[in-house]
């Protein structure tokens, strides 16, 4: 180098002689010892790009100037740079310190120069969408960015972990409970670079219903006017209201006033709502006001009065004959009307009656007055006529009796009287023989009385009697009989039954005979046996054929023996045969009828004690051909086996170790036995033994394995051997620690040895027992300062070289100290004219002194929330400071309390006095929707005000009218009151009333003619309606007219229904039809004798054989029992049985149980002749004489009154 040199000086002597010494060397150093000298550039000021890197180089920072040296020409100044962090990321001071060394190493004093990289570029990020949030249940809003949404893709080009942050103003909204928070969001970088705002919207609504309980249902009552006071005094008021924002609500109510069951009741259905300032609507709640009325009316019954039939023998009972009650009176109904019940009751004849009125008075609620009675009389005076019935002829019956009852020979027609409607002709028979036995004259003299004993002109029916009817029998019943030993039976009518009750009208000595068809049956010894049998009687007349089916059945069960027991042997197949022709069959079967029976046999076969064997359960049983079955009999067949069986063992195999160094030799994993066989046993199954030898290594083994197989019955197969080899070819295994977080110390330095992060657990092989993990870490940055990521890879190889599948332990290193801060002092700010506030750090303060031990611009941020104060325009602000460091760690939350307050009371106009109309259903509508709402409300403050009312309902003049007072109020959600307006509402009604009459019905007579006609009996009115009136009663006024016969009546009943307001329904009318049904009584005369006259009559009229006596009816006056006659002739010419059946009915035809009276009619008049005159006659030639009527003379003119051929004998 220039300056410095090396002299290297060699000596050399030489002697006289020329003798050289060693030469020697001298070095001789030449060096430069002036420092040079320099000028450093100046300090200066340099910016980052948007990257956040700088250029520091000397072409822009600047050079050395004048280097300067005694020796070196061309020495270069050098520098080395300390580089400090700036007070923000991406700011740093650069101290550059200059050096300048010439070619000999001097070097001149040092020079520094100082470099300001500084980082001016703003920020960026987008701020969260605008969104609605809900206030909870305490009004309280989470306004939080967790709720709300936070800044995203905040980014700087040097500051790495800065976070926006906000401001919020909250505005009141429309309601308490609603805002809109205005929130504001900046962003600051590290060196105080601050992007622009953004501004989010955040809408706090209130959607909770409020609550509050209803007052209970009640029951008030009318006064002394029937008015009512349904006022909250009264009533109850809504209890409990409350609102989650709303601060002063209170429900109000919407009255449907129905009428109740009768005038002054009514049911208030009053239906409470609650809204809070936001519009939420709590569900309805519905309290039932009761209104009622409990005094009875009063009124005067009209005085009692006589009325007359007319020409028809009707009358007119109708109150405009009679009289009609007076001064009817009620404290709350106003269209009552008294209502009557009739008793009318039969006077001493048809024609006259006693009507008993008594009158009731029932007002709309059901009291009733007490009942008041009004007598109404009725009176009749002309006979009856009448038309007797044409001749007839009849014939005899079965029995040879004949009927001549009116309804055979017909009865008196057009009976007529101007009053007694039920009259009915009476009549006395004789009855004369007629040509034949059963056939007579019977002379029918009718007569005919009305109810007053007025007599009509008697008249002559003649009624003939004849015989035509043939016999009647009945055969015997189908019958079963049965074969004996020898299969013979008896079909005798000893065993099989005779004809019975044959019968004919008049002769008396016929009998049945038959005819027999004989069918084989379904088997042998059964017949099918079809007898005819027929009945003809003396005049030739055939009754119809009958038919008599006699079963012949065979019931004696059949004999047999059954096979003894029997031991039988397997084949080579494990097959059997019990078939007969091995174990034997049946002998000797025998049977009463069945010639050609065999026996049959069911099996049950029960397995033996090993498989082969088996214990057969023969059952034998024979049945005849009829059915009958012999006593079961029971065979046992014994089945035995005796073969040993065969198999293969699997082959040799190798298995090897499972993880834990074990192996499975079961015969799943080294193969089981194949082809077990036998000739009987199915499920037999090899088993086997093993020995175990070790290998020629840890966990390799010989396992010898050798099989056998025995059968069910013992037999035991030859053994075979298997070989079985276990191997081992298993990596090892391990746990690596699991991830862990550590965290730096208070100098930011972290511990990640083992001991703290955690070291491998159970490394683990199928055979090695002392291996061990290791590992290599792979360090890299965290999200923030203070933070990495060690990646610990770790691997774990057994003693075979094997080596387990690495493992990563990721250790997080953080930084978990939280930063500090001082929080704002609590204040109070007030809302402005409009009722907002300004609750902005400028107006309310912001935090101080916040520091951290790594993060170095970290800024607080802060959240409100908003409380409604106790009314709208009032609110608490609670404002929640976090500092969060950029490791996320957040200092203890501080709280700054802001208040804000309101005091205007509210204005409205009250809807206008409205009239409305009741419906089809008489309830109105008085909801502010049909009436009017209250309009204009307004405050400085509250946004959601509504007007309230409460209802004084007035009972207009008749139901269906109200008068509503309707008192409104407004009152702000500070509690400020208006001035009360008052609406009045008025209801009224004019719809007529509705109602079903009941339907026509038939009612009777009592034991005394009496009948009950209330509306008990007879039905009321059903559905009365009205729109309004609500317990309206239809009346009835009767007009009673006569029936068609005693004791009956057409009563038509009007009905009417008057509402409360004076509508009177259409009139309706029901007909009651009154009849008799109760049959008359009466007692027949006594059986009599009675005899035929000369000429062989006799005289059956009543005048000799007696009348009824004491008939009676509970309704008709006049009644006569009548008779019908059947004679039968006696045991000779001139005598009859007269069977005499006497019946009794009624005017309205009910008819008494018939008497018999029996009249025996006989002849008591000898007959009369004239014996031949005396006379001599003489013996013949042979003396013999002819003493014959022929020749001594006959009897003449026998004469009898009865029988008409006698003829004298002599002896």
């Amino acid at each position: 180098m220039k300056g410095a040199y090396i002299i290297t000086r060699t000596w050399t002597l030489t002697d006289d002689c020329g003798n050289t010494a060693t030469e020697q060397t001298q070095t001789i150093t030449v060096s430069d010892n002036t420092a040079p000298t320099f000028t450093a550039p100046a300090d200066i000021e340099i910016f980052t790009d948007a990257s956040c890197n700088y250029d520091a180089t000397v072409t822009q920072t600047g050079d050395v100037t004048d280097e300067a040296d005694n020796c070196s020409a061309s020495i270069d100044a050098t520098f080395t740079d300390v580089v400090t962090a700036g007070d923000c990321e991406g700011a740093y001071i650069i101290t550059r310190t200059w050096t300048l060394t010439d070619d000999c190493g001097n070097t001149a004093t040092e020079q520094t120069q100082t470099i300001t990289v500084s980082d001016n570029t703003a920020p960026t990020f987008t701020a969260p969408a605008d969104i609605e949030i809900f206030t909870d249940a305490s009004c309280n809003y989470d306004a939080t960015v967790t709720q709300t949404g936070d800044v995203t893709d905040e980014a700087d080009n040097c500051s790495a972990s800065i976070d926006a942050t906000f401001t919020d103003v909250v505005t009141a909204g429309d309601c308490e409970g609603a805002y809109i928070i205005t929130r504001t969001w900046t962003l600051t970088d590290d060196c105080g670079n601050t992007a622009t705002e953004q501004t989010q919207t955040i809408t706090v609504s209130d959607n909770t219903a409020p609550t509050f309980t209803a007052p209970a249902d009640i029951e008030i009552f009318t006064d002394a006017s029937c008015n009512y006071d349904a006022t909250v005094t009264q009533t109850g008021d809504v209890t409990d209201e409350a609102d989650n924002c709303s601060a002063s609500i209170d429900a109000t109510f919407t009255d449907v006033v129905t009428a109740g069951t009768c005038e002054g009741a009514y049911i208030i259905t009053r239906t409470w709502t609650l809204t809070d300032d936001c519009g939420n609507t709590a569900a309805e709640q519905t309290q039932t006001i009761t209104v009622s009325d409990n005094t009875a009316p009063t009124f005067t019954a009209p005085a009692d009065i006589e009325i007359f039939t007319d020409a028809s023998c009707n009358y007119d009972a109708t109150v405009t004959q009679t009289g009609d009650v007076t001064d009817e009176a009620d404290n709350c109904s106003t269209t009552l009307d008294a209502t009557f019940t009739d008793v009318v009751t039969a006077g001493d004849c048809e024609g006259a009656y006693i009507i008993t009125r008594t009158w009731t008075l029932t007002d709309d609620c059901g009291n009733t007055a007490t009942e008041q009675t009004q007598t109404i009389t009725v009176s009749d005076n002309t006979a009856p006529t009448f038309t007797a019935p044409a001749d007839i002829e009849i014939f005899t019956d079965a029995s040879c009796n004949y009927d001549a009852t009116v309804t055979q020979t017909g009865d008196v027609t057009d009976e007529a009287d101007n009053c007694s409607t039920t009259l009915d002709a009476t009549f006395t028979d004789v009855v004369t023989a007629g040509t034949c036995e059963g056939s007579y004259i019977i002379t029918r003299t009718w007569t005919l009385t009305d109810d007053c004993g007025n007599t009509a002109t008697e008249q002559t029916q003649t009624i003939t009697v004849s015989d035509n009817t043939a016999p009647t029998f009945t055969a015997p019943a189908d019958i079963e009989i049965f074969t004996d030993a020898s299969c013979n039976y008896d079909a005798t009518v000893t065993q099989t039954g005779d004809v019975t009750d044959e019968a004919d009208n008049c002769s008396a000595s016929i009998d049945a005979t038959f005819t027999d068809v004989v069918t084989a049956g379904t088997c042998e010894g059964a017949y099918i046996i079809t007898r005819t049998w027929t009945l003809t009687d003396d005049c030739g007349n055939t009754a119809t054929e009958q038919t008599q089916t006699i079963t012949v059945s065979d019931n004696t069960a059949p004999t047999f023996t059954a096979p003894a027991d029997i031991e039988i042997f397997t084949d080579a197949s494990c097959n059997y045969d019990a078939t007969i022709t091995q174990t034997g069959d049946v002998t000797d079967e025998a049977d009463n009828c069945s010639t050609s029976i065999d026996a049959t046999f069911t099996d049950v076969v029960t397995a033996g004690t090993c498989e082969g064997s088996y214990i057969i359960t023969r059952t034998w049983t024979l049945t005849d051909d009829c059915g009958n079955t012999a006593t079961e009999q029971t065979q046992t067949i014994t089945v035995s086996d005796n073969t040993a069986p065969t198999f293969t063992a699997p082959a040799d195999i190798e298995i090897f170790t499972d993880a834990s160094c074990n192996y499975d030799a079961t015969v799943t994993q080294t193969g089981d036995v194949t082809d077990e066989a036998d000739n009987c046993s199915t499920t037999l199954d090899a088993t086997f033994t093993d020995v175990v030898t070790a290998g020629t290594c840890e966990s390799a083994y010989i396992i010898t394995r050798t099989w056998t197989l025995t059968d069910d019955c013992g037999n035991t197969a030859t053994e075979q051997t298997q070989t079985i080899t276990v191997s081992d070819n298993t990596a090892p295994t391990f746990t690596a620690p699991a991830d862990i977080e550590i965290f730096t110390d208070a100098s930011c330095n972290y511990d990640a040895t083992v001991t703290q992060t955690g070291d491998v657990t159970d490394e683990a092989d199928n055979c090695s027992a002392s291996i061990d993990a290791t590992f290599t870490d792979v360090v890299t940055a965290g999200t923030c300062e203070g933070t990495y990521i060690i990646t610990r890879t770790w691997t774990l190889t057994d003693d075979c070289g094997n080596t387990a599948t690495e493992q990563t332990q990721t250790i997080t290193v953080s930084d978990n100290t939280a930063p500090t801060f001082t929080a704002p002092a609590d204040i109070e700010i007030f809302t402005d004219v409009s009722c907002n506030y300004d609750a902005t750090v400028t107006q309310t303060g912001d935090v101080t002194d916040e520091a951290d031990n790594c993060s170095a611009s970290i800024d607080a941020t802060f959240t409100d929330v908003v409380t409604a104060g106790d009314c709208e325009g009032a609110y608490i602000i609670t404002r929640t400071w976090t500092l969060t460091d950029d490791c996320g760690n957040t200092a203890t939350e501080q709280t700054q309390t802001i208040t804000v307050s309101d005091n205007t009371a509210p204005t409205f106009t009250a809807p206008a006095d409205i009239e409305i109309f009741t419906d089809a259903s008489c309830n109105y509508d008085a909801t502010v929707t049909q009436t009017g709402d209250v309009t204009d409300e307004a405050d400085n403050c509250s946004a959601s005000i509504d007007a309230t009312f409460t209802d004084v309902v007035t009972a207009g003049d008749c139901e269906g009218a109200y008068i509503i007072t309707r008192t409104w109020t407004l009152t702000d959600d500070c509690g400020n009151t208006a001035t009360e307006q008052t609406q009045t509402i008025t209801v009224s009604d004019n719809t007529a009333p509705t109602f079903t009459a009941p339907a026509d019905i038939e009612i009777f007579t009592d034991a005394s003619c009496n009948y009950d006609a209330t509306v008990t009996q007879t039905g009321d009115v059903t559905d009365e309606a009205d729109n309004c009136s609500a317990s309206i009663d239809a009346t009835f006024t009767d007009v009673v007219t006569a029936g068609t016969c005693e004791g009956s009546y057409i009563i038509t009943r009007t009905w009417t229904l008057t509402d409360d307001c004076g509508n009177t329904a259409t009139e309706q009318t029901q007909t009651i039809t009154v009849s008799d049904n109760t049959a008359p009584t009466f007692t027949a005369p006594a059986d009599i004798e009675i005899f035929t006259d000369a000429s062989c009559n006799y005289d059956a009229t009543v005048t000799q054989t007696g009348d009824v006596t004491d008939e009676a009816d509970n309704c008709s006056t006049s009644i006569d029992a009548t008779f019908t006659d059947v004679v039968t002739a006696g045991t000779c010419e001139g005598a009859y049985i007269i069977t005499r059946t006497w019946t009794l009915t009624d005017d309205c035809g009910n008819t008494a149980t018939e008497q018999t009276q029996t009249i025996t009619v006989s002849d008591n008049t000898a007959p009369t002749f004239t014996a031949p005159a005396d006379i001599e006659i003489f013996t013949d030639a042979s003396c013999n004489y002819d003493a014959t009527v022929t020749q001594t003379g006959d009897v003449t003119d026998e004469a009898d009154n009865c029988s008409t051929s006698i003829d004298a004998t002599f002896s």
